[in-house]
C-alpha cells in the first residue's frame, strides 16, 4: 500500500511497547540468524511459493512453516514469476494459483454498492486503496487456506525488490545470504519476539517511541518496536495475524488503507518492522506496482520527516542502502 506523504495522516497508536512489556534500547541478541539459519534451515530452496530447508536440525531435507504469496496483476503473474526468480524466490511450481495470487482490480467491484451496504465505512478510500485492500485480504485467505502447516506467510506485492546492500548485511554477518535463508530465518525471530507481523518494508515509519528489539544482522539490520509502519509491498504475518486482520473487516468493514487498520488498532496485534527495510518498492518504468501506478521508489524514506525528534535511520546506513 502507498504511504501517505505528510504526518496527519499517521495514525494514533497507544504505546505498544509498555503496552508488550518491550525495553527500550539497543541491546538485542546479535548472530541471531546465524543461529536460526544453522538449526532452522541449511541451505534452502522456495518450491511452490513454500520454504523448504536442508540439513536443519534434524539432518533432513523438508518443508519449513514459512509460505511465501505474491500479489500479481493476471497479465503481469509470468513476469512477477522471473522477478522474484531473479531474487532467488522460485515461484510457481506445482500450485502456482495458490502462491500468485491475482489482484483484484478495481473495475471489477461494485465500490457504489459496497458503500450502500455498508461494507466501506470510511468515505475518504478510493477506488484503487479499497481494491488493493481486496487484494491483500484474497492473499491472506490464499494463506490461511492453502496449508494447515504454515505457520508463517510472507506476503509480496509484485513490485517488492530486495534491497542488495541490506541483503549484504545479512551475508556479511550471518549465515543467512540467500533471501530465502533471511526469510526463514527473520521469521522464526517471532518464536520469542511474539510479533504478529513484522514488515520488511517500512516506510514513512514513527520513530520517536522506537523500541530496539533484536539486532539480526550485527547492529547494521534490527528488528524495532513501538512504530507504526505504513507501505504494505513486504511483511511475514502469522495465522493468528491474517485472522485479526480478516475478522476486523468482517466486522467493522473497510476502513482503513491496507498498510493499516487492524495492523495499527487492535490491540492484539503487534506489529513490528526491520530496520533498515529488506525489501523496497520499486516505482520504475514499466515496472509499477499492480496496486498502485504511482508506486515509492527506492529512496522514500523509512521514517517520517515531519516527526517531532530527529530519530531516522543512522545516517551512514541511510546513504548506504540509498534512502533518504
Amino acid at each position: 500500500g502507498r504511504a501517505r506523504r505528510h504526518a496527519g495522516m499517521l495514525e494514533a497508536r497507544v504505546n505498544v511497547g509498555q503496552e508488550w512489556g518491550w525495553n527500550r534500547g539497543g541491546g538485542g541478541v546479535a548472530g541471531l540468524l546465524t543461529r536460526a539459519s544453522r538449526m532452522e534451515t541449511g541451505s534452502s530452496t522456495l518450491l511452490s511459493g513454500r520454504l523448504t530447508g536442508s540439513n536443519g536440525s534434524n539432518g533432513s531435507k523438508g518443508p519449513s512453516d514459512v509460505g511465501v504469496f505474491v500479489i500479481a496483476m493476471p497479465s503481469r503473474k509470468q513476469k512477477a514469476i522471473e522477478n522474484f526468480e531473479k531474487m532467488g524466490i522460485k515461484l510457481g511450481v506445482g500450485h502456482e494459483k495458490d502462491k500468485v495470487v491475482d489482484a483484484v482490480l478495481k473495475n471489477t467491484l461494485d465500490i457504489p454498492k459496497m458503500r450502500r451496504d455498508g461494507k466501506i465505512n470510511n468515505a475518504r478510500l478510493t477506488d484503487g486503496e479499497i481494491a488493493c485492500l481486496h487484494s491483500h485480504l484474497k492473499a491472506l485467505q490464499t494463506f490461511l487456506k492453502v496449508e494447515p502447516k504454515l505457520r508463517y506467510g510472507v506476503i509480496f506485492e509484485d513490485d517488492a525488490l530486495v534491497n542488495a546492500k541490506v541483503q549484504e548485511y545479512f551475508a556479511k554477518n550471518t549465515e543467512s545470504s540467500s533471501v530465502e535463508d533471511i526469510l526463514i530465518a527473520l521469521s522464526h525471530t517471532q518464536s520469542h519476539l511474539n510479533w504478529t507481523e513484522l514488515n520488511l518494508g517500512a516506510c514513512y515509519d514513527g520513530c520517536k517511541d522506537r523500541v530496539y528489539l533484536e539486532d539480526v544482522a550485527s547492529r547494521l539490520v534490527r528488528i524495532v518496536g513501538n512504530t507504526h509502519p505504513q507501505c504494505a509491498h513486504a511483511y511475514i504475518i502469522t495465522r493468528r495475524g491474517a485472522e485479526i486482520f480478516i475478522d476486523d473487516i468482517k466486522t467493522n468493514g473497510m476502513h482503513a488503507e491496507a498498510d493499516k487498520g487492524a495492523r495499527l488498532e487492535a490491540e492484539d496485534f503487534r506489529l513490528c518492522s526491520l530496520e533498515p527495510r529488506l525489501f523496497e518498492q520499486t516505482g520504475q518504468a514499466g515496472s509499477h506496482s499492480t496496486l498502485n501506478s504511482n508506486a515509492d521508489d527506492i529512496s522514500m524514506p523509512q521514517y517520517n520527516q515531519y516527526e517531532e525528534g530527529n530519530c531516522g535511520l543512522d545516517e551512514k546506513i541511510a546513504l548506504a542502502v540509498g534512502h533518504i
